[in-house]
């Protein structure tokens, strides 16, 4: 696989898992707004738990894989691009789950300061996790990456 065709597919892919989301989220906003839906605040215990959640998938799960992946390649003297491409794939589809947590805050109607709270998760999981040229060229070059 080459180093271009690994960027669009992982674009692809990204695309892909943040389309629902944004669809769903829309759907959301327009039923509560058009049928006049407002539902009483859940309880500050599940509030809490989905914004761990979200901390969880943001942040925590793709440390722990990358640091994973570190210590599995760390004797290596390179990586195929094969397995750096399975490695990103997988840790954008964890950190990308992220942003479904905003649909469960809006369906459970959270709390404000929660619910902001896994807001600012999910753009951080979107905005690090997205597939650019240059972050691929910078993670290729951590990782020893072999071109061919």
């Amino acid at each position: 696989m080459q180093s271009l065709n690994i960027t669009k597919s992982l674009r692809h892919t990204y695309t892909l898992i943040l389309l629902p989301v944004i669809v769903l989220i829309c759907m959301i906003y327009f039923i509560k707004i058009y049928f006049n839906i407002s539902k009483p605040e859940t309880s500050k215990t599940v509030s809490v738990i989905l914004f761990s959640l979200s901390v969880l998938f943001a942040i925590a799960l793709p440390i722990f894989f990358k640091l994973k992946f570190i210590n599995k390649v760390k004797n290596l003297n390179s990586i195929s691009l094969n397995d750096f491409y399975k490695f990103e794939k997988a840790i954008m589809k964890i950190a990308l789950l992220t942003p479904y947590f905003i649909i469960l805050s809006l369906v459970l109607n959270l709390k404000e300061f929660y619910f902001t709270g896994i807001i600012l998760m999910s753009i951080y999981a979107c905005y690090y996790y997205f597939p650019s040229e240059k972050r691929m060229k910078f993670e290729k070059t951590i990782f020893r990456i072999k071109e061919h």
